[in-house]
């Protein structure tokens, strides 16, 4: 295990605003983490994160709709690139297409995916999925007692997710382990485990698919140009 450096107050943080704070660990996060985390509009309405609360390391937190309006409107000021950190904690010198990127380039990018998730491009899927949704809770319903999270929260939009992207539905309990460690990991280790799970299995897909393309996702993605450049 890795021994945490010691916080180093920035010049420009005013020393009041330090706050060790952590979304993550509060009592009762894992039942409601909006209830869990109602104590930090009791808190400045901005404040800076530092040392072990902050699994990312010492970052800006802004707890009020102004203020947060306000860092979305000033890219050149608040900006997306490295938002995620889940290609950078791997090694990677590659954005995170679109979340890590800034306007006007942003805009660029969403429009190749926006038309996915139209209302009239899922419309065909909402007799599968509703099926799928029955059967996955009623499959839940006959045990004695069940998580609900755990048994239909988290696996159903993951096989959604699957469906899109035209991957096997065998891979459900893989992907629910990965996504887990990826966005509920208990460390940065976890964190990076399940990154560079999802990395290797879409390194070794993206070329077979690219030899097998439909109307999925992922071949929408494979074969997407911005201005006249793949992605």
């Amino acid at each position: 295990m890795t021994e945490e450096a010691e916080f180093v107050r920035p010049e420009h943080v005013p020393e009041e605003l330090v706050i060790d704070y952590d979304i993550s660990v509060q009592a009762g996060v894992d039942r409601c983490p909006f209830e869990a985390n109602a104590k930090v509009h009791d808190l400045p309405d901005i404040f800076f994160v530092a040392g072990s609360a902050a699994r990312r390391g010492a970052s800006w937190v802004i707890s009020s709709r102004e203020l947060a309006l306000e860092a979305y409107a000033k890219a050149d000021i608040f900006s997306s690139n490295n938002a995620t950190w889940f290609l950078r904690i791997l090694g990677k010198g590659m954005d995170l297409i679109p979340v890590e990127i800034d306007p006007p380039l942003h805009a660029l990018y969403r429009r190749i995916l926006n038309p996915v998730f139209t209302p009239a491009a899922l419309s065909p899927l909402e007799g599968e999925l509703r099926g799928r949704a029955r059967e996955m809770i009623q499959g839940i319903l006959n045990q004695d007692r069940f998580e609900f999270e755990t048994s239909f929260g988290r696996p159903y939009p993951v096989s959604i997710f699957l469906d899109l992207m035209r991957l096997p539905i065998e891979k459900l309990e893989e992907f629910v382990e990965w996504e887990e460690l990826l966005l509920h990991g208990k460390d940065m280790e976890d964190v990076s485990r399940g990154a560079q799970h999802i990395f290797d299995y879409l390194a070794e897909i993206i070329p077979q698919r690219k030899e097998d393309l439909g109307d999925d996702l992922l071949s929408l993605i494979i074969t997407a140009k911005v201005g006249d450049r793949n992605i």
